[in-house]
């Protein structure tokens, strides 16, 4: 009986663990300042989170065809989010079936962007961009950040190894009820240790095997 049990148990985590090893969530907590006042506050304080492994698209032809070759990683689905404090007030992006474009994230390896639109003139890729718009999750407030050249994107499929310069980081914020905006910078960012699914599963399952375990033994 135990035996039987015992295989039970240990083919429900093997299933588990594979249904939904696929999300995989990473979380950064950032902090960054403003070179004017929006909402009162020339700081803000945020968290966002994309999925560490996500499923990564290329092209070997572009247009402009003068325009090099570029393969990148982009997300607006419900894998993604973002928070941000900004003078009190907690706004979060939550993409949703009613509001599908509140949060998107890229992350591209062009080589050269110079010849892409004028708010990207001069930037040279790899680069990497979290832009969220206002609506009924994030009010009023739009708020983009970008942090040009990342290192450790050799492998676009694992962002775990990611790194995001300080020194190249442009955040702009605009509420439009107040007809405020301005620019800004990235002073600290970390990424955050989060269990993943699979292994929250796997811990909960051998929790149950133990106590089942230990039950049937005293018995």
């Amino acid at each position: 009986m135990l035996n039987r049990l015992s295989f039970i148990i240990a083919v429900s985590i093997v299933l588990s663990s594979q249904q939904i090893v696929g999300a995989s969530p990473l979380t950064y907590d950032f902090t960054g300042t403003l070179n004017q006042p929006v909402d009162g506050s020339t700081t803000f304080t945020g968290s966002f989170t994309i999925n560490a492994n996500p499923t990564v698209w290329s092209s070997a032809t572009v247009n402009p065809p003068d325009l090099p070759v570029m393969s990148g990683v982009f997300e607006s689905g419900s894998d993604i989010s973002l928070t941000v404090n900004l003078g009190g007030q907690m706004i979060n992006y939550v993409n949703t079936p009613q509001f599908p474009g509140s949060a998107r994230f890229s992350l591209t390896t062009w080589s050269d962007l110079m010849n892409m639109s004028p708010g990207l003139a001069g930037l040279k890729g790899p680069l990497l961009e979290f832009t969220v718009g206002g609506g009924a999750n994030g009010g009023n407030i739009t708020f983009g950040m970008i942090f040009e050249s990342p290192g450790g994107v050799e492998q676009l499929s694992n962002l775990r190894g990611v790194s995001l310069p300080l020194n190249t980081s442009y955040v702009t914020v605009y509420d439009s009820s107040s007809q405020q905006g301005a620019a800004g910078s990235i002073t600290s960012i970390e990424a955050v240790s989060v269990p993943e699914p699979s292994a929250l599963v796997v811990s909960a399952m051998l929790g149950i095997a133990a106590m089942v375990y230990r039950r049937c033994h005293n018995s």
